[in-house]
Protein backbone atom coordinates (compact mmCIF):
# COMPACT_ATOMS: atom_id res chain seq x y z
CA UNK A 1 0.00 0.00 0.00
CA UNK A 2 1.76 3.15 -0.93
CA UNK A 3 0.72 6.97 0.04
CA UNK A 4 1.69 9.05 3.28
CA UNK A 5 -1.04 7.62 5.37
CA UNK A 6 0.39 3.98 5.01
CA UNK A 7 3.23 2.65 7.39
CA UNK A 8 4.56 -0.68 7.56
CA UNK A 9 5.69 -2.17 10.73
CA UNK A 10 7.77 -5.62 11.46
CA UNK A 11 7.08 -7.61 14.05
CA UNK A 12 8.49 -11.05 14.82
CA UNK A 13 7.25 -13.69 12.85
CA UNK A 14 4.65 -11.11 11.21
CA UNK A 15 4.65 -8.32 8.56
CA UNK A 16 1.75 -5.91 9.29
CA UNK A 17 0.49 -3.21 6.68
CA UNK A 18 -1.69 -0.92 8.18
CA UNK A 19 -3.35 2.21 6.58
CA UNK A 20 -3.39 4.46 8.69
CA UNK A 21 -6.85 6.31 7.04
CA UNK A 22 -8.67 3.26 8.87
CA UNK A 23 -9.21 1.74 5.04
CA UNK A 24 -7.16 -1.46 5.15
CA UNK A 25 -5.70 -3.46 7.49
CA UNK A 26 -4.17 -7.03 7.25
CA UNK A 27 -1.20 -8.91 9.00
CA UNK A 28 0.52 -11.02 7.02
CA UNK A 29 2.63 -14.00 8.21
CA UNK A 30 6.35 -14.29 7.23
CA UNK A 31 9.37 -15.88 7.88
CA UNK A 32 12.18 -14.66 9.19
CA UNK A 33 15.32 -16.82 7.25
CA UNK A 34 18.67 -16.72 8.04
CA UNK A 35 21.45 -16.65 5.22
CA UNK A 36 22.71 -20.25 4.30
CA UNK A 37 25.86 -20.99 4.87
CA UNK A 38 28.40 -24.43 5.75
CA UNK A 39 28.67 -24.93 8.99
CA UNK A 40 31.39 -27.85 8.18
CA UNK A 41 35.31 -26.65 8.39
CA UNK A 42 36.95 -29.81 7.81
CA UNK A 43 36.48 -33.37 7.42
CA UNK A 44 39.12 -35.93 9.21
CA UNK A 45 41.70 -37.40 7.18
CA UNK A 46 41.16 -40.93 5.88
CA UNK A 47 43.05 -44.15 5.71
CA UNK A 48 43.97 -46.02 2.27
CA UNK A 49 41.59 -49.05 2.49
CA UNK A 50 40.09 -48.37 5.92
CA UNK A 51 36.29 -47.71 5.78
CA UNK A 52 35.89 -43.60 6.10
CA UNK A 53 32.32 -44.50 8.41
CA UNK A 54 29.84 -41.62 7.79
CA UNK A 55 31.25 -37.87 7.37
CA UNK A 56 28.03 -35.84 7.84
CA UNK A 57 28.24 -31.98 6.63
CA UNK A 58 26.46 -29.67 8.37
CA UNK A 59 24.59 -25.97 7.31
CA UNK A 60 22.80 -22.86 8.90
CA UNK A 61 20.02 -20.80 7.51
CA UNK A 62 18.39 -21.14 4.68
CA UNK A 63 14.64 -22.98 4.56
CA UNK A 64 14.12 -26.93 4.17
CA UNK A 65 15.99 -29.63 3.25
CA UNK A 66 19.61 -29.05 2.48
CA UNK A 67 20.86 -30.58 -1.23
CA UNK A 68 24.69 -30.97 -1.05
CA UNK A 69 27.21 -31.09 -4.09
CA UNK A 70 30.76 -30.60 -5.13
CA UNK A 71 30.99 -27.49 -6.80
CA UNK A 72 31.78 -26.21 -9.98
CA UNK A 73 34.90 -26.05 -10.44
CA UNK A 74 35.92 -27.94 -7.41
CA UNK A 75 38.74 -30.55 -7.25
CA UNK A 76 37.36 -34.11 -7.17
CA UNK A 77 36.84 -36.52 -3.40
CA UNK A 78 39.51 -39.11 -2.77
CA UNK A 79 39.28 -41.70 -4.39
CA UNK A 80 36.62 -44.38 -3.05
CA UNK A 81 34.86 -41.66 -1.23
CA UNK A 82 31.74 -39.76 -2.73
CA UNK A 83 29.16 -37.23 -1.42
CA UNK A 84 25.47 -38.28 -1.37
CA UNK A 85 22.66 -35.38 -1.69
CA UNK A 86 21.45 -35.40 1.84
CA UNK A 87 25.40 -34.07 2.90
CA UNK A 88 27.12 -37.75 3.81
CA UNK A 89 30.49 -38.78 2.76
CA UNK A 90 31.09 -42.55 2.85
CA UNK A 91 33.22 -44.93 1.45
CA UNK A 92 36.84 -46.52 1.39
CA UNK A 93 39.56 -44.05 0.28
CA UNK A 94 41.87 -46.41 -2.28
CA UNK A 95 44.29 -43.43 -2.96
CA UNK A 96 46.50 -41.70 -0.77
CA UNK A 97 47.57 -38.05 -1.50
CA UNK A 98 46.19 -34.56 -0.92
CA UNK A 99 42.85 -33.62 -2.28
CA UNK A 100 41.25 -30.08 -2.17
CA UNK A 101 37.75 -29.89 -2.87
CA UNK A 102 34.43 -27.19 -2.64
CA UNK A 103 31.88 -28.74 -1.40
CA UNK A 104 28.11 -26.81 -1.57
CA UNK A 105 24.63 -26.41 -0.30
CA UNK A 106 21.43 -25.50 -1.36
CA UNK A 107 18.29 -25.42 0.44
CA UNK A 108 14.33 -25.78 -1.09
CA UNK A 109 13.57 -21.81 0.27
Amino acid sequence: MAGPNATAITTPGAAQIVASAGAFADTVPSTVVGVLAVATTSVPAGIENVDYGTQTLTATGGVGAYTWSLASGSGPLPTGLSLAANGEITGIPTTPGTYDFTIEVTSDG
